[in-house]
């Protein structure tokens, strides 16, 4: 399994490392400056979702994930796991996999297939289709044994995170982790693409979960965490990041470190779940150095139609930000004009994301375009 991820990420990160990928920047008619990926559900957007991701030959990767659609902690650790190393990723429903997956996984004849959760949360019958058809497959799930540990969900995908894109970085202690509250779906979604980025430099995502499990603390405290993603309701005052700090990004390069992801740490947290993926969005630019001008925005009340869309942001460079269905968030509209963003790419149908709230996006869009024209001449 190991030799086909090595084969597998020197192709499918030949795209991402190179940030090469679907450009919308490059189309300047206007009707493409906003554009929308939706299917009939979640499981056909997730497909469209990938091939707008690996519409290159040579970028394709030999990979996929797939877990329980209903399942949202499954399959948004499924999600971080695909975009981090570069897989396919393919929701689908408990009992079988559907002919349209199947037909996909074919199509881009993938060898391996990581399947997320026991076989409660997705059937044998899923092992065995996929086996039948000469595809090797393995499970991961919560608590399953590695190097003879018992090890929970995030700490296992943060493990085969590790050993694909990062294992010439030594495995770090907790000022490694990037902490988050794995029950709070919406801080997950914004994230994951964040830490997916992160990874690569050797910070892995852990839940608080985790750190509850293995008694780890310090006269109380949980300290030293390298980020830690939601405000004290989601993540409790006594996790604490690099010096103690309360809220936003502290600058922490106290050793001349040039590598700018290890000269910042703090907790990025706002007022609510929008805020919040605002600031996650925000440190971008001084975490990561990517000043994209383009957004990808989900639905922020449900999971279903984003579970796909952090591959999608990874190769655009881009985050995630949240909205309300039928109306356009005020942070999430505030970020899109304060940052001058050209190019939105919006997840999810209508029902998901309200024809309203397209068009008010399309409106700020096309205004920032318009002043940007404006400024060349």
């Amino acid at each position: 399994m190991k030799k086909i991820f090595k084969k597998s990420i020197l192709l499918a990160f030949a795209l991402i490392i190179s940030q090469v990928a679907i450009s919308y920047a490059d189309n300047d008619d206007s009707s493409q400056r906003v554009i929308r990926i939706s299917g009939r559900d979640r499981y056909d957007t997730a497909i469209k979702i990938d091939r707008d991701c690996f519409w290159n030959e040579e970028s394709k990767s030999q990979i996929a994930v797939i877990s329980n659609g209903n399942d949202f902690k499954e399959s948004l650790y499924g999600s971080h796991l695909a975009s981090s190393i570069g897989a396919h990723y393919y929701p689908t429903v408990k009992g079988y996999i559907s002919k349209a997956i199947l037909k996909e996984i074919k199509s881009n004849d993938i060898k391996a297939v990581l399947i997320m959760g026991t076989y409660k949360q997705l059937s044998k019958s899923v092992d065995n289709t996929l086996i039948s058809h000469g595809i090797k497959v393995e499970r991961i799930f919560d608590g399953k044994y590695m190097y003879g540990i018992k090890r929970p969900l995030d700490d296992l995908v943060s493990a085969y995170i590790h050993m694909t894109v990062a294992e010439d970085i030594p495995y770090g202690d907790i000022n490694s982790c990037i902490i988050i509250n794995e029950n709070k779906y919406p801080d997950v979604v914004a994230a994951v693409p964040f830490a997916s980025r992160l990874s690569h430099k050797g910070l892995h995502l852990y839940s608080t979960r985790y750190f509850e499990n293995i008694g780890y603390n310090d006269n109380g405290l949980v300290r030293g965490a390298h980020f830690i993603i939601g405000g004290f309701n989601s993540v409790p005052r006594k996790y604490t990041t690099y010096g103690d700090s309360e809220i936003g990004l502290n600058y922490t390069n106290t050793n001349g470190d040039s590598n700018r992801v290890w000269n910042y740490s703090g907790r990025l947290a706002g007022r609510d779940r929008y805020e919040t993926a605002v600031k996650i969005a925000e440190a971008y630019s001084k975490v990561l150095g990517i000043n994209s001008k383009i957004a990808i925005i989900v639905n922020g009340e449900g999971y279903a139609d984003a579970l796909s869309s952090s591959l999608e942001a990874v190769i655009n460079s881009s985050p995630i930000l949240l909205t309300e269905k039928n109306n356009l968030n005020r942070y999430t509209r505030d970020y899109l004009i304060n940052n001058d963003i050209e190019y939105v790419l919006i997840i999810g149908g209508e029902n998901s994301v309200s024809k309203n709230t397209e068009n008010q996006i399309r409106e700020i869009i096309s205004r920032n375009w318009n002043n940007d024209v404006e400024n060349d001449i």
